[in-house]
């Protein structure tokens, strides 16, 4: 499995405020996940077409908490874009309670020592 990783200027640029983690921290992470065989910077940023097509994938696997938000937009292609590269969009059940956004919020929470 190949994993295409936002880089931290894309991040900052799309949220508005910078990474927790940077690049290279989060990459750490990914390559250490057993099911994953590289992973690879989003050179484009939102326009995703270059690393997908530098990638070539048989499929873009996301989170299923996607599925009720425009992904097609947020990564600039088109249903027709995949079928025309033979590309399958899946959907991975999302997992509650580590999004960035919980993680801050109970980060927040932490006592100080």
């Amino acid at each position: 499995m190949v994993v295409s990783l936002n880089t931290d200027e894309f991040i900052d640029k799309y949220k508005g405020v910078p990474p927790i983690c940077s690049f290279e921290e989060r990459k750490i992470v990914l390559e250490s996940c057993r099911y994953v065989d590289e992973v690879v910077p989003n050179i484009g940023g939102a326009d995703s077409k270059i690393a997908i097509s530098q990638v070539n994938p048989d499929y873009i696997v996301i989170g299923s908490d996607w599925e009720l938000k425009d992904y097609y937009a947020q990564m600039q292609f088109t249903k027709e874009w995949l079928t025309e590269n033979q590309i399958e969009l899946k959907y991975v059940p999302y997992t509650e309670h580590i999004s960035t956004t919980d993680l801050k919020r109970r980060l927040s929470l932490a006592p100080d020592k």
